[in-house]
């Protein structure tokens, strides 16, 4: 009984109380980097649909899913996914952001922290998001994991005041990890959208992303960006989506879109 095991019981139940708060934690990370995601799309226009998938917590271990969901991946998800939806224009990957990032270059440290974000091929064309200055990514770049990133204006601003950034290599910190990226693009200034995607912001290929982030959680692929056809009805599209994924992972992830 409880008090004859007093240690026992209270091994027991600090177990379970850590394995609730680690629930807890995950569904409110997912929630908030859904939120973060989602409400930028507004500027992307009506056919854009950002799609996100999250493993789901709660699934029992009595439960066998087709497959269980990690991540989405390029050649077994998305690649697939375009095949059956012909509406879809053009798809990226995201990795969710890395946030509290250092920048700096000659010295010289950004104002304040910055988000860093990997992104597939078509991104930022998706995004409606036009470069200033410079290009955007290749599909060399993103295949060859290359260490090249777009900036955003402020940032440029912030950094280069006096010299053209396109060229220059841009030191980038977070945690007790370091890396570093040569400046191609330049962003234009958009309005912000309530903190999210500012015009300080620093995007690179997600391959390259993956192999240098220190954050585990925002270098997994979680989202989806999708642009359909004009005319396509986006109502019947994301549900189609969400079926789509549903039928391959059932119960072991959550999907929003």
């Amino acid at each position: 009984n409880l008090s004859r095991h007093r240690m026992r019981s209270f091994l027991t139940m600090l177990g379970v109380c850590i394995g609730i708060a680690a629930v807890l934690s995950t569904i409110t990370l997912g929630r908030f980097a859904r939120e973060h995601i989602l409400s930028s799309f507004s500027a992307m226009g009506v056919h854009t649909l950002g799609f996100t998938g999250h493993p789901n917590p709660f699934l029992k271990t009595t439960e066998k899913p087709p497959f269980y969901f990690q991540q989405f991946a390029i050649e077994s998800d998305l690649r697939p996914l375009m095949r059956v939806f012909p509406q879809i224009e053009k798809a990226s990957v995201q990795t969710a952001p890395s946030w509290g990032v250092t920048a700096s270059f000659g010295g010289k440290s950004a104002l304040k922290e910055i988000k860093v974000t990997g992104v597939g091929f078509d991104f930022l064309s998706i995004a409606n998001w036009p470069i200033a200055q410079g290009k955007s990514f290749s599909q060399f770049n993103i295949k060859q994991h290359s260490a090249v990133c777009v900036i955003g204006s402020k940032l440029a601003k912030d950094l280069f005041a006096h010299q053209s950034p396109l060229g220059q290599m841009l030191q980038l910190g977070e945690q007790n990890k370091s890396y570093s990226c040569t400046v191609i693009g330049i962003l234009s200034d958009r309005a912000q959208l309530n903190g999210h995607f500012e015009n300080d912001d620093v995007f690179v290929p997600y391959t390259y992303f993956q192999s240098v982030s220190s954050n585990f959680w925002g270098g997994m692929i979680h989202t989806l960006m999708l642009k359909a056809k004009d005319g396509t009805d986006m109502q019947a599209f994301s549900r189609g989506i969400t079926a789509f994924f549903t039928k391959k992972y059932g119960r072991s992830a959550w999907f929003y879109s």
